[in-house]
């Protein structure tokens, strides 16, 4: 707006501050129970028009290049049209987050606090287990508002994003949250911060102990000489990929002797493997499957 005094002529500017916020999550990453070298990954991408004052956004566009998010090992990336979970905005149906970046066609207009939620899901197969990247691959998404008939978004040149031409309204790069629609309570007020996918396994190991049944023979509830033990072991694979080469071991605790034969394996999804029959408790016998396996 440019307002003029009525006696000098002079004029003067007012800038409307104009605000895009944009949240992303990962929903789930599954490895393929047939492919290993397969993932599947949904995320939830949030948009809203945090102006307040009135003001609308045109032309909203939400770009995101999934080819330079998982460029370590060099998939095949495939991805469809987003879907939308809530709000009016409209999904780009030919997105393939490749060769074309735009989750939105781009001709959408915001009016004041109008958010929109969209829904991505892509697979990414690898050529061999063993390019898989072992390390985060953070995904960003980048929110434009511009002036004219349409935005196209963002381009990329190499590894470097480029934004789209024409007089930019509102921008904002994504930020990883827990809910999509958890905006900044000020216009722009978060701090952009990429959303990590991981491919790899992560084991985890708990251990407890109790007294065998009818094991607690001395003072109740106090553990004496000649006290039955049970000790449990649980191995987890909370990670997205599978440890190849599991082996679980454990040692008998200090003034303990292993019960012979006492030992059982408790199989779960993912875990096959027979409990070992020359267990003993010892450093050098301390195997408690018969073979390593793929721990899922």
């Amino acid at each position: 707006f440019a307002g003029a005094g009525s006696s000098d002529g002079a004029s003067c500017a007012f800038t409307m501050p104009h605000a895009l916020d944009t949240t992303k999550h990962l929903v789930s990453t599954t490895q393929d129970s047939v492919d290993p070298k397969k993932f599947t990954i949904v995320y939830d991408i949030g948009v809203k028009n945090t102006s307040g004052n009135k003001l609308i956004l045109p032309n909203v566009q939400l770009s995101d290049n999934l080819a330079l998010t998982f460029a370590d090992g060099s998939p095949t990336v495939v991805a469809g049209a987003p879907s939308r979970q809530s709000g009016n905005c409209s999904p780009n149906a030919g997105f393939n987050g490749t060769s074309d970046f735009s989750l939105l066609t781009g001709t959408d207009s915001f009016s004041d606090g109008e958010s929109c939620v969209l829904r991505l899901t892509a697979t990414v197969t690898y050529d061999t287990t063993t390019t898989v990247p072992t390390g985060d691959q953070n995904n960003t998404v980048y929110a434009t508002s511009v002036e004219g008939n349409s935005n196209g978004g963002y381009t990329f040149a190499g590894n470097n994003p480029v934004e789209p031409t024409g007089y930019i309204v509102a921008k904002d790069v994504s930020t990883d949250v827990a809910n999509v629609t958890t905006f900044p309570p000020a216009p722009n007020g978060d701090t952009p911060k990429p959303t990590p996918v991981s491919f790899a396994p992560n084991l985890t190991v708990h251990k407890a102990v109790a007294f065998a049944v009818g094991g607690d023979k001395g003072v109740p509830n106090e553990v004496n000489p000649g006290d039955t033990l049970t000790y449990t072991v649980l191995y987890q694979n909370t990670g997205t990929g599978t440890a190849t080469g599991f082996m679980a071991t454990d040692i008998a605790p200090s003034n303990t002797t292993y019960v012979s034969g006492s030992l059982a394996v408790n199989s779960s999804v993912g875990q096959t493997s027979a409990k070992s029959t020359t267990y003993d408790g010892t450093t050098t016998k301390r195997e408690l499957l018969a073979s390593p396996v793929a721990f899922a």
